[in-house]
């Protein structure tokens, strides 16, 4: 059976909504986030731009690629369309860092070891918040083992948090559904 394929436009747009919903809202849980992942960073620049540093957007697309699997295939394959947010090269790239995550995570911690993948993820190319969503969901789908052990951590260590983006995620599709994958 082939996949439905939703506009790319309209799959960068959803990705987006996912990513921003996934993430910390309120400016105090996002300077609390950003003292946890990234102590050395001013979360003015952040604040003020509307932005997320990539890492956290790398984790909320492998969390939603493990709670989401079909529906979140069907967003890889739209964004596929888009080499702006995906490309071909990503795949070779996710296939080495895959080895690389999970040895990270037994020597790091895990958030410093998803930022570490992260970085190498789209290290030459642009890095926009949208193409950060698009690798995240890429190395998720070709590296899903180390994608299932690095979203078990957050899962056990975060629970709070990863319970809250995988609701997030549900309500955004709910909001956006495709061909009947509604989760």
């Amino acid at each position: 059976m082939n996949q439905p394929i939703v506009d790319p436009d309209h799959a960068l747009r959803i990705s987006e909504e996912l990513f921003r919903g996934m993430l910390p809202e309120s400016e105090g849980e996002f300077r609390r986030e950003l003292r946890v992942w990234h102590p050395e960073l001013d979360a003015r620049r952040y604040l003020v731009s509307h932005s997320y540093p990539r890492c956290w957007i790398v984790t909320a697309a492998l969390i939603f690629a493990t709670a989401f699997t079909e529906y979140a295939r069907v967003l890889l394959d739209s964004l596929r369309l888009r080499p702006d947010t995906v490309r071909e090269g990503d795949v070779r790239v996710a296939q080495t860092g895959g080895p690389a995550l999970l040895s990270l995570l037994d020597e790091e911690p895990w958030r410093k070891a998803i930022c570490a993948t992260g970085s190498h993820l789209y290290f030459f190319s642009p890095q926009t918040l949208t193409r950060a969503f698009g690798v995240g969901l890429n190395f998720a789908f070709v590296q899903p083992e180390a994608t299932r052990a690095f979203v078990e951590i957050v899962r056990s260590t975060a629970t709070a948090t990863h319970d809250r983006q995988v609701a997030a995620a549900e309500a955004v599709i709910r909001r956006h559904p495709v061909s009947g994958h509604a989760g």
